[in-house]
């Protein structure tokens, strides 16, 4: 079970990976438009799980997706 568990969170992250590439360097300075960015890239809403493996994920998908949006890592 955790075998099949680990290769999907491996082919989730394979595929985040292009939409990603390049992008990953975050400015010191914020905009109102970083958060305009990040919320068009429809990070997923995280609700209530007992599975550690699902939270870390959406985890690991929102800090990649703001990185993307050029949040700094401080906000």
């Amino acid at each position: 079970m955790m075998r099949i568990l680990q290769g999907i969170i491996e082919t989730q992250q394979k595929q985040t990976k292009p939409l990603c590439q390049g992008l990953l360097e975050a400015p010191k300075e914020q905009s109102p438009r970083n958060t305009f960015n990040f919320r068009r890239l429809q990070p997923a809403v995280f609700s209530k799980t007992e599975k550690p493996l699902d939270a870390e994920q959406w985890l690991i998908d929102t800090t990649d997706l703001l990185k993307v949006a050029r949040i700094p890592e401080e906000n």
